[in-house]
């Protein structure tokens, strides 16, 4: 998938929680037998009403991941100013989607 299709899907998300809060958890239960030696530091993206964080938390043998967008924006039609702040929180959430927990 090419650079410009990821940024679409990302924009369409965001029109779609235009004035929202987006909130996700996930749980990953690993073996009793695998030790887990790393789990990601999380990210975050803060900028002209546009807020990302993700968080890693590791409890036992479960791994939580909470993901949070907020997109403020003034209404349902993009500037091209909004793109530009797209474009920046782009490899923020590509880089932590791809994120790895290591483990023996």
């Amino acid at each position: 998938m090419s650079h410009r299709m990821r940024l679409c899907f990302l924009f369409k998300y965001l029109l779609k929680v235009t004035k929202g809060l987006d909130k996700r958890v996930s749980r990953v239960l690993f073996p009793a037998e695998a030790k887990i030696t790393r789990i990601p530091a999380g990210a975050s993206f803060n900028e002209a009403g546009l807020f990302y964080q993700s968080t890693y938390q590791l409890s036992g043998q479960v791994v939580t991941v909470k993901r949070v967008i907020n997109a403020q924006r003034p209404g349902m039609v993009c500037q091209p100013q909004d793109y530009q702040l797209i474009r920046k929180l782009h490899p923020v959430v590509q880089r932590d989607v791809r994120a790895q927990v290591f483990y023996d």
